[in-house]
């Protein structure tokens, strides 16, 4: 799909040199992404808590990195596709076709503990903004290129207000996401897709977007913003 979206769209620069993905946002590939500030997913107001997330891309490659300040860093989930949603996590979600009907979601907590799903959302077909009468994901879909590293400045699961921030670098092989007609991507092409965090603090829960759906739910696909391949 190519073309221009009414919401935020995001330019997703080649890299000529691949980035080792260790959890640290210090590759200086990153120096040439733009940086996404996260919104609060329902106000699209500052959250408390800022995180800055940015994208690249090669030929094999896609890539993702993160940046979350945080005070109180914490995971308990260790296995794949447990529902690390639940508790902090950073995630995004890729629509290639730009249908707004079927997308990939893969989350990473601190823990470095992945999920990853492939989601049927029927919202634009049933007429709803929010989770169509079919929704389904199917976490059977276990991407083999989907490479994840997190880094820690602080001490995990300490709960005494000292932790700084964490980040996360993950890299999705193209070929994993077969839903694009051009893999990989060609330049001027865009897809469809958002970038969420979750933090949770006793009671508190904060969630941000780098496109904000105006409600307590993720899973708007009418108001995934646009990453246009450059």
């Amino acid at each position: 799909m190519s073309g221009k979206v009414d919401l935020l769209e995001y330019p997703v620069f080649r890299t000529e040199t691949p980035i080792n993905i260790d959890g640290r946002l210090d590759d200086p590939a990153w120096e040439k992404a733009r940086v996404i500030e996260l919104v609060d997913n329902v106000t699209g107001k500052a959250p408390r808590l800022p995180t800055t997330a940015r994208m690249l891309y090669d030929d094999e490659w896609l890539y993702v990195g993160f940046h979350s300040v945080d005070h109180d860093i914490w995971g308990t989930m260790k296995r794949h596709d447990d529902p690390i949603y639940d508790e902090e996590v950073v995630e995004i979600f890729l629509d290639p076709t730009g249908l707004l009907t079927a997308y990939y979601e893969l989350e990473v907590s601190p823990l470095n503990t992945r999920f990853d799903a492939f989601i049927l959302n029927d919202a634009e077909v049933a007429g709803t903004d929010q989770r169509g009468p079919r929704f389904q994901g199917f976490i059977a879909w276990d991407p083999i290129g989907f490479k994840h590293a997190v880094y820690v400045k602080g001490e995990l699961n300490a709960h005494d207000g000292k932790a700084e921030f964490w980040e996360c670098e993950m890299a999705i092989r193209f070929d994993e996401l077969f839903l694009g007609k051009n893999l990989p991507p060609k330049a001027g092409d865009l897809w469809r897709g958002n970038l969420y965090r979750i933090d949770i603090e006793g009671e508190r829960i904060e969630e941000s977007a780098f496109s904000p759906t105006g409600k307590e739910d993720f899973h708007v696909p009418s108001r995934f913003g646009g990453f246009l391949f450059k």
